[in-house]
């Protein structure tokens, strides 16, 4: 749709703006205090606007996961401050993950076709051996953080693999949104977490906002669009 195409280019001038801000912090700490939570803030009103007249619980749920993951992008802003903010930012976002995989459980299409997780089990091997890979790298630096970012990197397998699974259970389109997003969420995370517990990548901040930020518009725009083809077949 067209208005969906004309917050795409919005979001990008959010994402932009969030960069230059970020660029300025040391001199111009407000901007940045602004722009970095006007990125989730500004899917949560979209996504609110889009659906007003849809009443489905994967609404709700993925609502809720987008202001738990806006909770987390407002503590991760002040972690150099005090530890404890890593800690809030990593619980909020374990909490996103929690609810995008309950909304990732709505399949709108009532087929028997066998989860893509079954009849392709490799795939969920691919993903727990770069977990465990991944894990490696960073066990010398997370100290008392280890514990939290077991559970936290399990949670976020569990939500890709749902992701995952929703292949030929939903329109392509939806599929390919959601699961890209997925994706990236996980890319995403895995520079945040090398960088801060193992060495610091180059241009960290850039590659961490600009995966994080198009995870999260492909998860909007893929369950906007599953919400939307529930709505026409309601209607019908």
């Amino acid at each position: 749709m067209q208005r969906d195409h004309l917050f795409i280019g919005l979001f990008g001038v959010l994402v932009v703006n969030e960069r230059l801000a970020s660029a300025y912090l040391d001199t111009w700490p407000e901007w940045y205090l602004i722009s970095k939570p006007a990125l989730l803030l500004s899917i949560i009103l979209y996504f609110m606007a889009a659906t007003r007249r849809v009443k489905h619980p994967m609404r709700f749920l993925l609502l809720a996961g987008f202001m738990a993951s806006w909770l987390g992008d407002i503590s991760l802003m002040f972690q150099k401050e005090d530890e404890v903010y890593f800690l809030m930012g990593l619980i909020s976002f374990f909490l996103a993950h929690v609810f995008y995989i309950l909304s990732f459980r709505y399949w709108f299409y009532d087929n028997h076709h066998i989860p893509l997780i079954k009849k392709q089990p490799w795939m969920m091997f691919l993903l727990v051996a770069y977990a465990l890979g991944l894990f490696r790298l960073l066990e010398p630096g997370l100290g008392s953080m280890k514990i939290a970012v077991i559970a936290y990197m399990v949670i976020i397998l569990l939500m890709v693999v749902m992701a995952l699974n929703r292949f030929a259970k939903v329109s392509r389109k939806g599929f390919a949104l959601v699961f890209a997003g997925a994706l990236l969420f996980l890319v995403s995370d895995s520079f945040l977490a090398y960088n801060k517990f193992a060495e610091p990548v180059p241009m960290a901040g850039a590659w961490i906002m600009l995966t994080y930020s198009a995870a999260q518009l492909l998860i909007m725009l893929g369950g906007l669009h599953e919400l939307r083809v529930h709505a026409r077949w309601r209607a019908a």
